[in-house]
């Protein structure tokens, strides 16, 4: 089952206010270099990707989180805890309320699924032994 990043404010104004300004900068200053518009497109293109590509499938076992062109897997059955967290640092998520989720040996990731309480059920009726901290 697939879940789309849950997305806020703060990472819309960050992500798309960027690109606009960016991309008006280049349009609408002096004359600039084709390279320059090929810096300016891949950028733009990469956080559209982010935008439009971020999200989290539960299938075989294990969480599929994509990122735009970035992934990664985590196996359900070696998650341990699961809580609340607000942080807005670098992570596979487009908002700022997120599910820190640790697992392995002392491995963590955090992500914002937008239909929590559905993806939250799924993961806890694949692993119950997964701690539940609702902080």
């Amino acid at each position: 089952m697939y879940f789309a990043s849950r997305k806020d404010l703060f990472y819309a104004v960050v992500i798309w206010g960027f690109s606009i300004v960016t991309l008006s900068l280049y349009l609408l200053g002096p004359s600039a270099p084709k390279t320059a518009l090929l810096m300016v497109g891949t950028v733009i293109t990469l956080f559209m990707w982010m935008w439009f590509g971020t999200g989290y499938r539960l299938e075989d076992g294990k969480i599929h989180v994509r990122c735009g062109p970035f992934h990664m897997k985590v196996k359900i059955d070696e998650i341990k805890k699961i809580q609340r967290t607000r942080n807005p640092f670098t992570a596979p998520t487009l908002s700022i309320d997120r599910l820190d989720i640790m697992y392995g040996f002392y491995k963590t990731i955090q992500i914002s699924p937008e239909n929590e309480e559905e993806f939250l059920r799924l993961l806890l009726q694949e692993n119950p032994q997964i701690e539940w901290d609702e902080k």
